[in-house]
């Protein structure tokens, strides 16, 4: 259900880079949490299995919690080094919006 390899590399990347530049080192609880709220995130569309949305989701949320955690250097140089993790959720209805404007304008 849950991609385990991205949410290993996630963490391990984390850990490495808080060692790295002095921050405080997410700890193993930390992948639990994100666990939890990646199934919580499903159970609120009604699924019973975690999507890779609801993981990015709960990735999302716990970096940003680090993050805010840190010191303000070391917490601006984890958001520019991590931001490949974070996806932004843009509604289908914007997807579609965009799409529509774009074929638009090249006719």
């Amino acid at each position: 259900d849950i991609d385990k390899d991205k949410l290993a590399n996630f963490y391990a990347d984390l850990r490495a880079e808080a060692f790295r530049s002095g921050g405080q080192a997410m700890t193993a609880r930390s992948v639990d949490s994100i666990v939890r709220l990646a199934e919580a995130s499903a159970r609120l569309e009604l699924r019973e299995h975690v999507l890779s949305k609801d993981l990015n989701n709960a990735i999302a949320v716990m970096l940003e919690s680090f993050i805010q955690s840190q010191k303000h250097q070391v917490a601006e140089e984890l958001r520019k080094r991590f931001s490949r993790y974070v996806t932004q959720a843009t509604p289908i209805v914007d997807q579609l919006s965009t799409l529509l404007e774009k074929m638009l304008k090249e006719r």
